[in-house]
């Protein structure tokens, strides 16, 4: 058997130029008043979850290059090249700055708050003392005057611990500096970092830290089992834990009686510059080459293991000691001990089955249900499966021992293995008929079994007398997919679109879902909540209310939870479910989630309008004329920012919900009256369905003084158009004639514009469907033309082909030769993918950053493959140097194909839901591709 072939994987998520930082090289970072402040060369960044806000001298500050950020109570201290800029947290704005360089200080490295509008300030010849109402600026020390500061931390009672270029450590007390000299000075030595905490002072070299009291006094002396690690950040979280960060690494580390020990790492892909916890426990880490990295809270409640061969889970159950959990898939099926997770293997005689259900008997003999029929191996000798196969059974989907034989349902019906005699006897209704395709069987009382089918509904089978008999669920239910049922006796069956409640009396429609399937698997949580697995996630379900009040999925970014089988939702212990989703396996405590994760509360992040108008609290008042009324909203959540959307209404405007995401809310010229802005946020964790009374919007009647201005303005003009008139009335007839020739000259003159505007429409609508980089269609110009080829093929039912290629290695290449260099590769590229098309419909576009996609109607798997390697060879003989790269020495390229044949389908939506989930596949081939090696493709 192989060693842990299920790989733990963390939460992570990545904030970069993509989602709006002015750049990926972050050199320090802090958590303050519910914002990620961010120093980097372009800029003071600051992030608030879903928008990322760029400081920069445009907004007041001395420079873009920031070499720090440290918050105060209502103020953000931003040091830079130049000298240091103090900063309105809620406004943004730069209330006082200091050029430290015109002073011929340096620059300013790191600044602390000293009292109220008094700051220290560490540059680059010296420590200083500064008052930003006054201006005064007076020199700390001259011993250390022309000395570079590298740090400042802040303790407890005022005392601040300073960190020289050359002196080392420095203790600030009382406007009196003095250097920290003890009996450990020795220890001092090399230091590479300093933290204060509650606990007190922690000092850093590359061989141990050092731990003071707030009094300077030795309280701990930790060794590093890492004696080459330069330690950059040490967040103390409390006295038995701290998250130490090297240069390389973020990990913990515990103490244990006395002892500290490792525990588990966060990261250890990136150069590190800085760390901070936010309010939520989310680790946030600030690299030099990655942008912001997130280290999700989340990881305490989820726990995921993706297996190290592609397979989806389709199987989940306990094995014969009732600890250890067996685990069925599409290829590869594996036994894993919850309790110790390193302790996990494939079971090699079912490699290459795809395995509907696995049992495991008191001999520790495993009986799979698989698609080539009846598996039978020992754990022991495990190289070798017997394989039972009937062609009038088909396909095994599920598998229940019932006294020395087993029952078994697959696709053509129900079955009894008879272990002894090694031979299927079919199990019929009282016509003789089939039950078709069994989906699972779930264990009712004593000897009888709830048997759930596609096509025949719910039926029980009798053990004592053989028999089924089917259960009347009121409506028609032929697909019935799970059952489960409470110590009540009460059931929850997941059937057709529909959730039902089961009781001895009646059947009741609880949930009804816009999916074809409402659920693939169901559990009971507790006596009125329910587990319901979806191709969309985890959700709880409440049966009293009839609503989902909790939902898991697309966890991390784009991984969604899609589950699998009514096999795939198992509770092992307590309230720790384990879910078996498509490629990976997770493991998740519901009640410690629910408690933890809060709804995120709805503001109103800004007001813009067009108008004047007055915001007093929570009421906009306006005039009532022309105008424009942006509203922002936001919500400082920071679980899962990207999944917040946000439902409103406008009440005394429209009474109907309506959904934004990230864009304002726009309203325009309301009439007279009052309005109510109501808001409901749905996320990815949380389906709150509170309504949040946000803002009042007051729209007025225009004050009497306006009215009278307008009155006399109007009276004024009538006077003096009619004294014009009078006094002109004699050269009307002249100025007709003067007036007919102007007419005839400015329609010449509006036909000319008018064929201008035309072409420039035209430009800009070929500009808008353009990559402004590479020249060939953009996504949006994809989506368009592609829908229309579609349509030609859903007319003529013929073969469509997606390709999704990616460059390989490409950000190692744009670390190496340069982001201009990037941008000049990838014109290549997309011309040289160009030159191969030769075709009128087939559509080449840009997708994202370093992928492109190609459409191909009429051109089927077969082709499709045939074309894919023509383009990688062609990139291949392009010849652009790619040292870093592991194919090989020159750029190369990995492409995912899909195909299919396209059917009638008759609206755009349809269309593009189809050519959606296309390119999902090709995606999905795509990563096939890479793991495979990379330059190649897959079909």
């Amino acid at each position: 058997m192989n060693s842990n072939p299920l790989t733990p994987s963390l939460l992570i998520e990545n904030v970069s130029r993509r989602g709006g930082l002015p750049s990926h090289q972050i050199h320090s970072l802090c958590y303050s008043h519910r914002k990620i402040w961010l120093s980097t060369p372009n800029g003071l960044a600051v992030y608030d979850g879903e928008h990322v806000v760029i400081l920069n001298q445009h907004n007041g500050l001395l420079t873009h290059g920031q070499r720090s950020v440290t918050s105060n109570e209502e103020t953000i201290l931003a040091c830079s090249d130049l000298g240091v800029s103090v900063i309105n947290s809620d406004s943004l704005q730069v209330i006082a700055s200091l050029n430290t360089v015109e002073l011929g200080l340096g620059w300013c490295q790191c600044a602390i708050s000293t009292g109220k509008d008094n700051y220290l300030l560490g540059c680059g010849k010296g420590l200083y003392q500064w008052h930003s109402k006054s201006g005064k600026l007076s020199v700390v020390n001259l011993d250390i005057l022309g000395e570079g500061v590298l740090s400042m931390v802040k303790g407890k009672q005022a005392t601040i611990l300073v960190q020289m270029s050359q002196s080392g450590i420095w203790v600030y007390q009382n406007k009196i500096i003095r250097p920290l000299i003890n009996h450990n000075t020795h220890i001092l030595q090399s230091v590479s970092h300093i933290s204060s905490s509650p606990q007190g002072f922690f000092i850093a070299n590359n061989k141990s830290i050092i731990h003071l009291d707030f009094d300077l006094k030795l309280k701990e002396h930790i060794e590093l089992q890492n004696k080459s690690s330069i330690i950059v950040c040490i967040l103390v979280r409390n006295s038995n834990h701290m998250i130490i960060a090297d240069k390389y690494c973020v990990y913990e580390l515990i103490k244990h009686h006395d002892n500290w020990q490792k525990g588990k790492t966060f990261c250890t892909t990136a150069q590190i510059n800085d760390i901070c916890y936010d309010s939520f426990n989310n680790l946030w880490i600030g690299t030099d080459f990655s942008g912001l990295i997130k280290y999700s809270a989340l990881n305490d409640y989820i726990k995921t293991f993706r297996p190290e061969k592609s397979t989806s889970v389709l199987t989940l159950r306990r094995a014969h000691n009732g600890q250890d959990l067996l685990i069925g898939g599409t290829g590869h099926s594996y036994l894993l001990s919850p309790i110790n997770k390193s302790i996990q293997n494939e079971i090699i005689s079912l490699k290459g089955l795809s395995c509907w259900d696995i049992y495991q008997d008191k001999q520790l003999t495993f009986f799979a249900a698989c698609n080539e029929g009846l598996a039978i191996t020992q754990l022991e000798n495990n190289s070798l499966a017997q394989l039972f196969t009937d062609k009038r059974v088909g396909a095994g989907r599920c598998i229940q021992k019932i006294g020395k034989n087993y029952l078994y349902g697959s696709v053509y019906g129900l079955f009894i293995f008879h272990l002894d005699q090694k031979k299927f006897q079919p199990i019929n209704d009282i016509l003789g008929n089939t039950l078709s395709y069994i989906y699972t069987i779930v264990p009712k009382e004593g000897n009888k079994y709830f048997i759930t089918t596609l096509g025949r509904g719910l039926w029980v089978y009798n053990g004592e007398d053989n028999k089924i008999i089917p259960v009347e669920l009121g409506s028609q239910h032929l697909n019935v997919y799970d059952i489960s049922q409470n110590k009540q006796g009460v059931c929850v069956i997941a059937a057709d679109n529909k959730i039902l409640l089961m009781t001895e009396s009646k059947v009741t429609e609880v949930f009804k879902s816009t999916d074809s399937v409402a659920a693939w698997t169901c559990r009971w949580h507790s006596n009125d909540k329910i587990l319901i697995g979806t191709s969309q996630g985890l959700q709880l379900f409440d049966i009293n209310t009839r609503q989902v009040n909790f939902i898991v999925n697309n966890i991390p970014e784009q991984q969604f939870w899609e589950f699998t089988t009514s096999r795939s939702l198992l509770k092992l212990d307590k309230d720790i479910y384990w879910c078996g989703l498509n490629e990976r396996l997770v493991v998740i405590d519901i009640p410690k989630l629910i408690d933890a994760v809060q709804a995120p509360l709805p503001e109103i992040k800004s007001v813009s309008s067009s108008s004047h108008f007055l915001l007093d609290s929570n009421v906009i008042t306006i005039e009532e004329g022309n105008w424009n009324l942006d509203i922002t909203l936001c919500s400082f959540w920071l679980w899962k920012e990207k999944s917040i959307n946000y439902h409103y209404r406008l009440v005394g405007l429209h009474n109907n919900w309506r959904r934004t995401k990230r864009e304002p809310l726009m309203y325009s010229s309301l009439p007279t009256g009052e309005y109510l802005l109501e808001v409901q946020v749905k996320c990815g964790l949380t389906q709150a369905n509170q309504k949040y009374q946000l803002i009042i919007i007051k729209v007025i009647n225009k004050g009497f003084i306006f009215k009278l201005s307008t009155w006399l303005k109007k009276l004024i003009a009538t006077n003096i158009i009619k004294m014009t008139q009078r006094k002109n009335f004699w050269k009307l007839n002249e100025s007709n004639i003067e007036l007919e020739k102007l007419v005839n000259n400015r329609t010449t003159e509006l036909s000319v514009a008018n064929q201008k505007l035309q072409e420039m429409n035209l430009s800009l609508e070929i500009l808008s469907n353009k990559d402004q980089l590479t020249g060939i269609n953009n996504r949006r110009a994809f989506l368009n033309l592609a829908d229309d080829e579609l349509k030609r093929a859903s007319r003529y039912q013929s073969q469509f082909s997606i390709l999704m290629i990616d460059i390989d290695y490409f950000k190692q290449y744009n670390d190496n030769y340069g982001h201009l260099a990037g941008d000049l590769c990838l014109e290549k590229v997309a011309q040289n993918l160009l030159s191969c098309l030769h075709r009128s419909g087939d559509i080449l576009a840009r997708y994202g950053g370093k992928e492109f996609i190609i459409a191909l109607p009429e051109v089927d798997q077969k082709q499709a493959a045939i074309f894919a390697n023509i383009c990688i060879n062609s990139i291949n003989n392009l010849g652009i140097s790619h040292q870093d790269s592991a194919v090989g020495s020159n750029v190369t390229i990995s492409i995912g194909v899909a195909s299919t044949l396209v059917e009638t389908i008759n609206n755009r939506s349809d269309r593009i839901s189809f050519l959606t989930n296309l390119i999902r596949q090709a995606d999905t081939n795509l990563y096939l591709a890479k793991e495979q090696g990379r330059n190649r493709s897959v079909s």
